[in-house]
């Protein structure tokens, strides 16, 4: 091997390197997003599950709620799953707002990599493996090899997550309002009398005068 070829090779080989480590960063930053996705329905489990341990066992679990001249007996159970979208929403902002958004950016750097490096100098294909990722995972009927650019096909993996987790806290919502209503209970409203007592002190005693002697 001639002395000039030996920097390029050395420098590919670094390069290499750098595209291990950045679909390391990718699939790092893919997993957290998972996990963030399994805390949230993991959320969503243990308060159904905690509902129905409520229902079935303790049907006298209620908060009253007085709403003008009624009293209103809420079970536990139903507000207890609406609580839940609350962490939906946190998960959702966590996953989205960061993890996501750290994704995007190893893929950017990959995909880039890829494309100014690694595709014309070693891999001789039409798209390097982030490249594909991307492109099937954002277009609803890819062409894999025709390298055409169907953007009007396409959408956004954050559009996909946010919708996932918008729909879940839909369903999730509605799901806890109905309990909610239908294990409800009206009382009237009692009405409580205060009476003012009011104590007066006994008027002092006169105290009998001794006659003079």
């Amino acid at each position: 091997m001639s002395e000039e070829a030996r920097p390029d090779l050395e420098r590919l080989k670094l390069q290499v390197e750098m595209w291990k480590e950045s679909i390391s960063s990718t699939k790092h930053f893919t997993e957290m997003s998972v996990k963030m996705r399994q805390l949230g329905l993991t959320f969503v489990v243990a308060a159904f599950a905690l509902a129905i341990t409520l229902l079935s066992q303790y049907p006298s679990a209620r908060i009253p709620i007085p709403i003008g001249a009624w009293e209103y007996e809420l079970h536990m159970s139903g507000p207890i799953i609406m609580a839940s979208v609350v962490g939906l929403f946190v998960t959702k902002l966590l996953d989205v707002k960061l993890y996501h958004r750290m994704l995007r950016g190893s893929v950017a750097f990959t995909e880039e990599l890829e494309s100014k490096v690694l595709r014309p100098q070693l891999m001789g294909t039409d798209r390097g493996l982030a490249e594909s990722i991307s492109f099937h995972s954002r277009s609803k009927r890819p062409t894999p090899t025709d390298g055409a650019d169907n953007s009007h096909k396409k959408t956004t993996a954050e559009w996909k997550i946010k919708t996932f987790y918008n729909l879940a806290m839909v369903f999730v919502g509605i799901i806890g309002v109905a309990l909610t209503l239908i294990t409800a209970t009206k009382v009237e409203q009692r009405t409580i009398i205060h009476q003012r007592i009011e104590f007066k002190e006994p008027p002092p005693k006169a105290i009998p005068s001794t006659p003079k002697k």
